[in-house]
């Protein structure tokens, strides 16, 4: 699916349309996440600050031009919640998807904006 088409979607089926910037886990944490939640493993996964376990959501990287269909595996901590979204920080990447949606795997968060769509 592009952009365009899935922003189209939802303009005449509903859902929601974020910016944020997106920290990354370190490299394979996102996937013990899953494991201990006894979820499945998928080809992205992210943390939401906002969104519930198991929720799919598309993420596109602002800078690369990658959409990728992600599922929520983790969730913010209460007492960081409120400070993750007043900072844009409403998901957090899995480190094996930070290259292709940030196109790179350094840098602060800044560096990595992104769009978050959820389709209803």
């Amino acid at each position: 699916m592009t952009l365009l088409r899935l922003l189209v979607f939802v303009i005449l089926h509903g859902g929601t349309i974020q910016e944020s910037y997106a920290p990354h886990y370190s490299p394979n944490l996102m996937a013990k996440v899953a494991a201990r939640r006894d979820m499945q493993p998928q080809a992205c996964m992210i943390s939401s600050a906002e969104y519930d376990l198991g929720t799919w959501l598309w993420v596109f990287g602002k800078r690369t031009g990658v959409l990728l269909h992600c599922q929520v595996v983790d969730v913010s901590q209460t007492r960081h919640r409120q400070g993750h979204i007043k900072r844009r920080r409403l998901v957090e990447l899995a480190w094996e998807n930070t290259m292709a949606l940030c196109g790179t795997t350094k840098g602060s968060s800044a560096e990595c904006p992104v769009l978050i769509v959820r389709v209803r």
